[in-house]
């Protein structure tokens, strides 16, 4: 009886554990000087969000993030703003890890404070970019803040093997 008691017990803390680690983490703060020729490392992407929190203070100013994926799998992003300003998620096209003209993207250019979101499907490369940046409409005037969320998961619903 202690037996099945201890069983019964480790399983409940593992799969406590597991949940646990599965938990959002701390958003990632955006650091400055992060634009097309030198994007922000952001590590792996999986179906465990990743956050990151930044800002963009004028027309000139733009925010890549370099990520990490299983080829294949579909990629989520959604930014909520407190202006406007648009997202774009890229594919790294030519596998290199670096952004490039010809990578293909997808874009959310809404209009005001609405929340971007963008699903690129069946992502072919190791890597990709998120672009966030102004709307180019009459140019950014003031600060606006964001909150980025990613998340990465297989596009046949099988779990990825590593």
């Amino acid at each position: 009886m202690k037996r099945q008691l201890f069983a019964i017990g480790f399983a409940t803390v593992s799969a406590l554990s597991a949940f646990s680690l599965a938990a959002p983490a701390q958003a990632i703060p955006e650091r400055e000087l992060n634009g097309t020729a030198r994007p922000q490392d952001i590590g792996r992407v999986s179906s465990v969000p990743v956050r990151v929190s930044g800002q963009i203070t004028g027309s000139q100013d733009e925010d890549v993030f370099r990520f990490e994926i299983s080829p294949g799998q579909n990629v989520k992003a959604v930014l909520t703003v407190s202006g406007d300003i648009d997202l774009e998620v890229l594919q790294d096209s030519n596998p290199d890890g670096k952004l490039a003209g010809g990578d293909t993207k997808k874009i959310s250019i809404k209009e005001g404070k609405q929340t971007e979101e963008v699903n690129f499907n069946n992502m072919k490369s190791k890597y990709g970019f998120i672009r966030i940046m102004d709307s180019g409409g009459a140019g950014l005037s003031g600060t606006v803040t964001y909150n980025l969320t990613i998340t990465a998961v297989p596009a046949n619903g099988q779990p990825v093997i590593e």
